[in-house]
């Protein structure tokens, strides 16, 4: 293990993991015009299309800002509408384009090839553990 001049060893390889998986993933996904923050939002909507961005960032548990700009840059790229709500004017209603569902169920299946490579190289056990502590470690970390 490298020096970690008093960093605990989880801070170091979460983060590690985190910065390695992330560029994996956007060289992966290049060719879908698909990077790792666009990952979240393409995923909850293909589950639930017709959201507003208020409950999107509540349900991500992203502040207001971060959406927004994700938001944008979504429908930049042609991949989410928003439509004024019906019945509140000051609400959009967000979801996915026929070419971002198209895209987002392109970019699961590929994200799923990159995520088995991986996989493949522990047992069943190890990766049962792994995803045990992982989840554990998350839910401990969302109790603070």
């Amino acid at each position: 293990m490298p020096q970690l001049n008093n960093t605990s060893p989880y801070i170091y390889y979460i983060g590690k993991i985190h910065k390695n998986y992330t560029e994996y993933v956007n060289k992966t996904l290049k060719e879908y015009n698909v990077n790792f923050g666009d990952i979240p939002y393409l995923y909850y909507l293909l589950e639930h299309d017709n959201i507003t961005q208020e409950n999107l960032a509540k349900t991500l548990k992203y502040n207001q800002a971060t959406v927004t700009r994700a938001i944008r840059r979504l429908e930049k790229k042609g991949f989410i509408q928003r439509k004024q709500d019906l019945h509140d004017k000051r609400k959009k209603i967000i979801h996915l384009t026929n070419n971002g569902l198209k895209i987002t169920k392109e970019a699961i299946k590929k994200q799923q090839q990159v995520e088995q490579e991986i996989i493949e190289q522990f047992t069943e056990d190890e990766t049962k553990i792994t995803l045990n502590t992982l989840k554990k470690f998350l839910e401990k970390i969302e109790e603070k």
